[in-house]
């Protein structure tokens, strides 16, 4: 992949339709320009097509709703964005995340957990959940729900939001001490919400529930927003520091495949 864009068939594959990747390239490119939108001579110049060709590409595409023209620029149509939604709506995220989350589970031999911010209950929801080895197990099972404010998930979904949003997040939802290590200061908190959109990893350390730590990283979906939060999860007592950056370095590897996965694109390891 190139960014979040799929890389484009070969002119070598025998199935190659040169009008139809014309036309992806062309969407290809105005989905860049996003809300700015894209000239007709940027898109010539930019997808190496004549101007002539790209302006009869677009009036197709136009014509389809997949394009519209404000001001002499372009930019993508509603039709595209029935069409994401309808894509969007058709993936099993579990069944998409089950393999991925396997995976982790094998390599760190910890709990997995796969999440959504359940936005109306203003909750953190595990729909998915790998058992940690041996004879120690975590009590949040899958369809159990926790705080935003405690988990290094809640902070995942939390960083994605603009400050003020998140602050009313937090004061809706509440902010109760449930550790000695739990953040209640929303100000502190909304700090280390800088931190997590820096690194692009969350931690819980001890906060949601004595002698549990969590490393969390964001799944993102093909509209840019956080689709899910894949976490790990363990014993304190029992992690060591170097343990630690490794859990971070797998949980943010596996979030990143299974956003290249619902982003339509092929993860590179």
């Amino acid at each position: 992949m190139i960014g979040n864009h799929p890389e484009p068939m070969s002119p070598d594959d025998k199935f190659y339709i040169q009008s139809v990747n014309r036309a992806m390239a062309i969407t290809e490119e105005v989905a860049r320009a996003g809300r700015d939108g894209a000239a007709l001579m940027h898109i010539a110049k930019q997808t190496g097509l004549p101007p002539s060709t790209a302006y009869r590409i677009l009036c197709n595409l136009q014509a389809w709703n997949y394009v519209i023209e404000i001001d002499d620029k372009y930019r993508l149509g509603p039709n595209l964005a029935r069409l994401g939604n309808l894509a969007n709506h058709s993936i099993d995220l579990v069944a998409v995340a089950h393999d991925e989350l396997r995976r982790l589970g094998e390599l760190t031999g910890q709990t997995i957990y796969l999440s959504r911010f359940d936005r109306q209950a203003m909750e953190v929801c595990y729909i998915d959940k790998i058992n940690a080895r041996g004879p120690i197990q975590l009590s949040s099972e899958i369809g159990s729900r926790n705080m935003l404010h405690s988990t290094a998930n809640g902070k995942i979904f939390l960083s994605a939001l603009p400050d003020e949003e998140a602050r009313l997040i937090l004061a809706s939802a509440g902010m109760p001490m449930l550790t000695e290590h739990t953040t209640t200061d929303p100000d502190a908190y909304i700090a280390e919400l800088d931190d997590v959109r820096t690194r692009g990893i969350a931690f819980d350390r001890e906060e949601n529930e004595k002698n549990v730590f969590c490393v969390a990283a964001p799944v993102w979906n093909a509209f840019g927003s956080i689709a899910a939060s894949i976490s790990i999860s363990g014993v304190r007592s029992l992690c060591t520091r170097d343990e630690i950056a490794r859990w971070s370095e797998l949980a943010a590897d596996a979030a990143a495949a299974l956003s290249a996965r619902l982003q339509g694109g092929k993860q590179r390891r």
